[in-house]
């Protein structure tokens, strides 16, 4: 990697203050997780009523306060940030926007308000941090939140498990939440085991195998799909940036072509895979549950009915979708139909945009500084867009990983390009 290039923009500060930095978006990112706090206030009851909810949300406070004092002495970069991702801010002030159509206004500011908080957690570390450096700080603190999960099965299985449930819960309240946190723990892993040095290479392999192990504890078969996606992708984009010129663009179709055939395949047989799996076709209820959600996103189709606002009680329309499924659905289980839920098809073009750009840049990036970290950023988009078939994840308001993931693209894409003459941008674009 051309560091002089990187760090003409971002300049790092040693000593106190940097391990300080280190340090608190460690813990924002613990706080984030839903780690460890949760599980307390419901337990043992399995409750968690409206004033420990509001009590949660006092965590913020913290996450909020540290995110602004490390991104005070950086403003320049935080300007840059923004405006080298302005379609992904795009879609952040459209949240903030929403409030002005949502069906719950006061719900749809406040949620937004944390959508901005993250985002600008993810700024900071996309501006504070190298790609090499986000995978350690990442891998580390979901590698932890892993190893405690498993450490608590071990000293208190009566917490770490729901009461008469076999899946792995850890620290968290669910068992999906614990294995896609495990599932992460493994992303980072494959990245990691593509690290220039062997000390690295050594902390992936066990987080490899922390990860996995938790995948397996779970039971959740989404976050095993996820951690074998992201085996299977990390040695197929290695094999793409190992090649060049017509190698590399050969490379590209066959893996497009294979990748196009899988989806086919799952698409017309998940059911089939489902059954043959053991696990339940209709995804928990899920299929039922996107059939009855899916005629509410035709009717505001444009706009949506605003950020975070249509799962809420206030909202006609979840109740009718409740009677018909026979649950309490917190969302819609899949992060592209809640996203037309919050935008319509406005915020959901801005979003193809924001993910186009970020593989298509984030290829370049692999194959033009294969040893700096780029694998894990395309590997996360990656796998939300998998997660995102069945949970809603992406663009959450408690979400960093995603943000970060683009925004480091977008940033270092255009370090990258700066300056140089336009057969000279077209070149890397095409390489």
């Amino acid at each position: 990697m051309s560091h002089s290039v990187w760090n003409s923009s971002i300049t790092y500060k040693t000593g106190l203050w940097r391990r300080l930095e280190w340090v608190a978006v460690s813990v924002c990112l613990f706080i984030n997780s839903g780690a460890v706090f949760q599980l307390l206030m419901m337990y043992p009851d399995e409750i968690l009523d409206d004033m420990e909810r509001a009590k949660m949300r006092l965590l913020k406070i913290p996450i909020y306060l540290l995110t602004l004092i490390f991104l005070a002495p950086h403003v320049r970069q935080l300007a840059l940030v923004a405006v080298r991702n302005l379609p992904f801010i795009m879609l952040i002030v459209l949240s903030a926007v929403s409030t002005l159509w949502s069906v719950n206004g006061s719900v749809t500011l406040r949620r937004s308000v944390s959508l901005l908080m993250a985002t600008l957690l993810a700024m900071l570390i996309t501006a504070r941090f190298t790609p090499r450096q986000q995978v350690m700080l990442f891998g580390g603190t979901f590698g932890l939140c892993t190893i405690l999960s498993l450490l608590l099965a071990l000293t208190a299985p009566a917490m770490a498990f729901a009461p008469g449930e076999s899946e792995l819960r850890g620290i968290f309240t669910h068992k999906n939440v614990f294995g896609w946190i495990a599932c992460y723990t493994a992303v980072f892993a494959v990245a990691m085991l593509r690290d220039p040095s062997p000390v690295v290479r050594k902390l992936g392999w066990t987080l490899f195998a922390t990860g996995f192990t938790g995948i397996v504890l779970s039971q959740s078969a989404t976050s095993l799909l996820g951690g074998i996606f992201a085996i299977i992708s990390g040695f197929a984009l290695q094999t793409v940036a190992r090649r060049d010129g017509a190698s590399r663009l050969v490379t590209q179709l066959v893996l497009f072509q294979v990748i196009a055939i899988v989806v086919m395949v799952l698409t017309f047989n998940l059911q089939v895979l489902l059954e043959t799996l053991g696990r339940d076709p209709t995804l928990t209820g899920r299929t039922e549950l996107w059939a009855a959600v899916d005629p509410w996103i035709g009717d505001k189709l444009l706009f949506g009915y605003g950020y975070a606002a249509f799962w809420t009680e206030s909202n006609p329309a979840v109740a009718q979708i409740w009677d018909a499924i026979g649950w309490d659905a917190p969302g819609a289980h899949s992060s592209y139909r809640d996203l037309m839920l919050n935008f319509g098809l406005v915020g959901a073009t801005l979003f193809c945009i924001v993910l186009i750009q970020a593989i298509r840049k984030g290829t370049v990036l692999l194959t033009t500084e294969p040893n700096e970290g780029w694998l894990w950023c395309l590997l996360i988009i990656g796998t939300s867009m998998l997660s995102g078939l069945s949970e809603t994840i992406m663009l959450d308001q408690d979400d960093v990983l995603f943000p970060t993931a683009v925004m480091t693209i977008a940033f270092r894409y255009a370090e990258l390009t700066a300056g140089l003459p336009r057969h000279r941008r077209v070149a890397i674009a095409a390489a």
